[in-house]
């Protein structure tokens, strides 16, 4: 699914799935006959021409891909992926992470995504459109840590409405 990786993540079960330019492919590392071999895994609609920037398997063991602007996920291994409806306006722009309460958070446009278990979503959006992030995680404290250009930048969603605060200088 082409020479460019722009994304890896390992699931439960020892499979990497790989995100590039032109799709997502799965790698078992250890096949039980034979060399590794990657299968394309071809999740996106006909005709779109679309990279994958975020993956995640999620606690229940859904397989979550930011896939060019838009959400998917595939619920169960062998059924087909199925496209996530989002807000009205909004396209992800991958890093997609789980907190402790089961909630999703992904980099979105100018700001961050977060699907509560309920299934609705909530926005958090950054400061001034020159705060883009680049990755996000959170620690063992269900801390929310943003990567940004100018530094990591410490988020707790409780009352806050926007995604923004001092970032912490990386250190030469």
């Amino acid at each position: 699914p082409g020479p460019r990786i722009n994304v890896i993540s390992e699931m439960r079960d020892g499979i990497l799935w790989v995100g590039t330019d032109d799709g997502l492919a799965r790698l078992d590392p250890r096949p039980p006959v034979g060399a590794p071999a990657f299968v394309a895994e071809l999740i996106r609609p006909a005709g779109k021409e679309v990279g994958v920037t975020g993956l995640l398997e999620d606690r229940a063991g859904r397989l979550w891909v930011c896939l060019g602007h838009e959400l998917w996920v595939r619920d169960r291994p062998g059924e087909p992926a199925r496209q996530v409806a989002l807000p009205r306006g909004v396209l992800v722009e991958g890093s997609i992470v789980e907190a402790p309460d089961g909630s999703l958070w992904m980099l979105a446009g100018s700001g961050i995504l977060r699907l509560l278990p309920d299934g609705s979503f909530r926005s958090y959006p950054f400061r001034s459109p020159d705060d883009s992030a680049r990755d996000l995680a959170f620690d063992a404290q269900g801390v929310l840590w943003i990567a940004r250009a100018d530094g990591l930048l410490l988020f707790r969603p409780e009352g806050s409405e926007r995604a923004e605060g001092r970032a912490l200088p990386l250190l030469d």
